[in-house]
């Protein structure tokens, strides 16, 4: 008997819709649909193509590419044969590119585009990794070398009959325990741990999802996130096993645009997306005239006082029904057609997302239910439900996992979603399990008296002053970029007698406020440094933080004249802070703030 795995059950879906689309990308101004038989043929051909170039059970293969269906295809090819997939950011550089290659033993890699073809064409020029096959998903890319192929080209050549057997004979090999991805962390202190996750992990997940959920054949999901970050990842598998349509981003900067185009009904997400469109819409708002503000401000409020009644599953009222009917046709619809039209869930995870912002949307009736989770959990450790939430929690843990809070109020986990280990490095993993089995998430939290799980901040990036008093950095700068001027913030104090921090402005918002300030200036240098601007955000600080206790508020700060970026290696991919880079970058300007204090 065949033994069941990941590729199993997702082409068991693809064999039930066979004929629907159940990949899109649009394309030249085009959709281009994957019949659920045109994937199964495509990754049938990746196995069999695999194993032609030598590859053999165990190898690892990577995968350096934006979203694209070719991604999933050849993710689910190569585990069909049993081969592990190691996914690397497409923003990734040269030097993180060789770290990942050398520390994983690839030979073969299929790359997306021109940018990530430069990349791997600079590592083979400064090393001697011995790469076999470089497989192009672009088939407008211009080929440099014997090593390099086009992903149709590749997969059309003739191959021996032999194969099919060997393929069919891997593939019934493969069971549960067996690895299917190592994903290497993004690394926000340090260098990247290859999170070593196999099938039953992934199975477990998706199997309680369903548990917990309600998906539909007919729904359609978007692709947001890198597929190499392990919450799109998962996610993509899971909506996959239920039949659904998903629909590939390949370009971040264009979400508004896809959202427009392909009306997902669902889509997971980070909160820097929701931080964004939450900003925009209070910007707009504060520049409109009086009677659209009021009508705005006043659906608002009829929304979020609905979502009072429904999280304290109390009936809503005629009346109050009544003015959300209102609320709904000239406000609420408006808003949500500009998302696309038809979200109805919108998981969302990674990072702190404020509950003004989670209220506002879920006002809107676009139910972003916020999670917590991990690589090294696959995903999902605790979620909300669609109407059962609570705000200022994570929801309440999975059912088939254990979650308790064990010393320093560090959150562990235990269950069949949990990590096999760091990829040759039997220290770390050894470092991130208690004696008794139980994975250190490396996060502080605690229960409600209701079973909901409560984040207070990542334990190695809490602050202690000099004073002996300690900052949760995350909470601090949530409260910090509250607000549409302020696009980031990174808090720093480490044994310091107060907190300060690195801001980086809404450039565009602070450009129209200093033009209706009539405020000269040469460049974005000259505009942050100048005193109005100083003091308009001395101003913003001090109102946010003034529900923060006095040993938590910064004291000083640094106005950057331009964003943190993934290109300078300041966040990750994920949009996390590196602040072991940062804090080295602007070490100067960091060490001025407590300059005549």
């Amino acid at each position: 008997m065949k033994n069941y795995n990941l590729v199993q059950l997702l082409t068991e879906q693809f064999k039930k819709h066979s004929e629907k689309a159940i990949l899109k990308i649009y394309k030249n101004k085009n959709w281009i649909e994957y019949s659920g038989k045109k994937c199964l043929t495509i990754i049938d051909k990746v196995g069999k193509a695999l194993l032609n170039e030598g590859v053999k059970k165990e190898d690892n293969i990577a995968i350096f590419s934006q979203n694209m269906p070719e991604w999933t295809l050849a993710d689910l090819g190569a585990q069909s044969i049993g081969c592990p997939v190691v996914p690397i950011y497409a923003t990734n550089v040269a030097d993180q590119v060789k770290y990942i290659l050398n520390d994983a033993k690839i030979e073969i890699v299929f790359v997306g585009e021109q940018d990530q073809y430069k990349e791997i064409l600079d590592v083979l020029n400064e090393t001697d990794i011995p790469l076999k096959k470089i497989i192009l998903f672009d088939e407008t890319v211009k080929l440099e070398n014997e090593q390099s192929i086009h992903f149709n080209d590749w997969i059309s050549q003739e191959l021996p009959e032999s194969l099919t057997k060997q393929k069919e004979e891997l593939y019934n090999s493969i069971d549960d325990k067996d690895i299917a991805t190592i994903i290497y962390t993004s690394g926000t202190t340090g260098k990247p741990k290859g999170v070593i996750l196999n099938h039953r992990n992934f199975l477990s997940t998706i199997e309680e999802h369903h548990r917990r959920y309600h998906f539909k054949s007919s729904d359609t999901s978007l692709a947001f996130l890198p597929l190499s970050h392990i919450f799109e990842r998962a996610w993509t598998f899971l909506i996959l096993s239920s039949g659904m349509t998903n629909v590939y981003n390949k370009n971040p900067k264009a979400i508004a645009e896809m959202m427009i185009l392909a009306k997902p009904t669902a889509m997971s997400s980070v909160p820097r997306l929701y931080e964004k469109i939450y900003h925009l819409a209070m910007d707009t708002m504060s520049k409109s005239s009086a009677p659209v503000k009021k009508l705005f401000f006043w659906a608002l409020k009829t929304g979020r006082k609905r979502e009072e009644f429904i999280r304290a599953k109390k009936p809503i009222g005629s009346y109050l029904a009544f003015k959300d009917k209102i609320a709904e046709k000239l406000v609420f619809k408006k808003f949500r057609e500009k998302l696309g039209g038809n979200l109805n869930f919108m998981p969302c995870g990674g990072a702190y997302l404020d509950d003004e912002i989670v209220s506002f949307f879920r006002a809107m009736r676009l139910p972003i239910i916020v999670g917590y989770g991990l690589s090294e959990t696959t995903a999902t450790v605790s979620s909300g439900l669609v109407e059962e939430y609570k705000l200022g929690t994570v929801g309440k843990p999975l059912d088939n996992i254990e979650v308790r809070i064990g010393e320093n109020n560090e959150i562990q986990v235990k269950g069949g979603n949990v990590m096999q280990g760091y990829y040759n490095a039997p220290e770390e993993t050894a470092e991130v399990f208690t004696e008794d089995g139980w994975f250190k998430t490396g996060d502080a939290g605690k229960f409600d008296d209701e079973g909901y799980l409560i984040i207070t901040d990542r334990i190695k990036d809490l602050i202690k002053t000099a004073g002996g008093k300690y900052i949760a950095p995350q909470l601090v700068e949530g409260v910090l970029t509250n607000d549409p001027l302020i696009d980031q913030a990174i808090v720093y104090g480490e044994r310091k007698p107060y907190a300060v921090a690195l801001i980086a402005p809404n450039f565009e918002i602070l450009k129209n406020w200093a033009n209706e300030q009539k405020i000269n200036y040469n460049n974005l240098s000259n505009l942050v440094q100048n005193s109005s601007v100083v003091e308009l955000f001395n101003k913003k600080i001090k109102e946010l933080q003034a529900k923060l206790a006095s040993y938590e508020q910064i004291k000083k700060f640094h106005i950057l004249d331009r964003e943190l970026s993934m290109k300078n290696g300041e966040i990750t991919p994920t949009l996390k802070p590196v602040r072991k880079n940062i804090f080295e970058k602007y070490k100067e300007y960091l060490e001025d703030l407590y300059k005549n204090r």
